[in-house]
């Protein structure tokens, strides 16, 4: 999936109403006589953003480089040894040969993009000044934008320029749009909760993993350290076991102890040992899991995540749109 597409996806999900009144205001900015002037763009056989692409890269970069030429001593010389010009007949000469190779880029540009059915058409507007041209065509891209996107994605849009009718059925689409994404975010807020609950229920050690905010990440990998250091050992003491636990989790151990205590600097020995302990027995447990228990709890944990991360989402989304009604 392109960035884009996850762009507009992002947008539409934190800051859906922000994002419409941007590309309420591209529709605005697309003025009934910019509309009239593109409309043959309508029949070209390429995509707005290839042929805006196509347009700046190609086209106006050909043309300013050709418009630079106009005062080029190299041709005047040229036109006067060997043609024979002379005065306000060299400036006419110069203006002919750069007008017809304008024309074969414009003829180029329109095969590029597949519009040879309209060519006569679309000369009249390409013949306009190329910075002009620039200003309309990305005018012309952000306004066809914001209605693939209004099609795609449902986005509801009021488009200023049509009739008054068209913009009140419009209107009565936005707010039906926004009653129906705020109960689609509010029922999926609740199921969130439901199913975390579900989660939790009867699972003490993921609710310890969550509550002590642990990388079960780092753990697996700790555990695969650990069996690994087995592996190369084929005979090995009980005692060596767990020495060897001891060794690879002692960092994780003293990092998540000192977290466990933090902003408690006036903890006793007795109460230090105990969230010691309670880090140390954690992992043993986790270490003592068969791989089916152990990627079972990987998954508990991943969609622990999914969930707190969907919810988050969400309320943000809810944060933004009253944010965004307020201004």
């Amino acid at each position: 999936m392109s960035n884009a597409s996850e762009y507009v996806k992002s947008q539409l999900l934190l800051n859906r109403e922000a994002f419409r009144a941007e590309n309420t205001e591209f529709l605005r900015a697309f003025t009934i006589e910019d509309r009239a002037l593109c409309r043959d763009l309508d029949s070209i056989d390429v995509p707005t953003d290839e042929f805006l692409e196509v347009f700046r890269d190609q086209m106006m970069v050909e043309i300013k480089a050709l418009d630079s030429k106009r005062g080029s001593k190299t041709i005047r010389n040229y036109l006067v040894k060997n043609f024979g010009f002379s005065g306000l007949d060299v400036d006419v000469a110069v203006d002919y040969l750069i007008e017809m190779r304008r024309s074969q880029i414009i003829a180029n540009f329109i095969a590029k993009i597949g519009g040879q059915q309209n060519e006569d058409e679309l000369r009249g507007l390409l013949n306009r000044p190329i910075d002009e041209l620039l200003d309309l065509f990305e005018r012309y891209h952000r306004y066809a934008q914001a209605l693939e996107i209004s099609e795609k994605h449902g986005l509801a849009l009021v488009d200023p320029h049509v009739s008054f009718l068209k913009r009140r059925k419009m209107q009565k689409n936005v707010r039906k749009e926004q009653r129906k994404v705020a109960a689609s975010q509010k029922k999926r807020l609740r199921g969130i909760e439901r199913e975390l609950a579900d989660l939790f229920s009867g699972n003490r050690l993921l609710s310890d993993i969550v509550d002590k905010n642990w990388s079960f990440v780092e753990i697996l990998a700790l555990n695969q350290q650990y069996q690994k250091i087995l592996s190369k050992n084929k005979k090995i003491s009980s005692a060596d076991r767990l020495e060897i636990f001891e060794k690879v989790t002692a960092d994780f151990r003293r990092d998540n102890t000192e977290a466990l205590a933090a902003g408690n600097d006036n903890l006793s020995l007795k109460e230090l040992q105990r969230l010691g302990k309670n880090v140390h027995n954690l992992l043993l447990e986790v270490f003592d899991m068969d791989n089916t228990s152990r990627n079972r709890l990987m998954i508990e944990v991943r969609t622990y995540s999914g969930l707190v991360s969907e919810r988050e989402q969400l309320l943000l989304a809810q944060r933004n749109r009253e944010e965004f009604w307020e201004i």
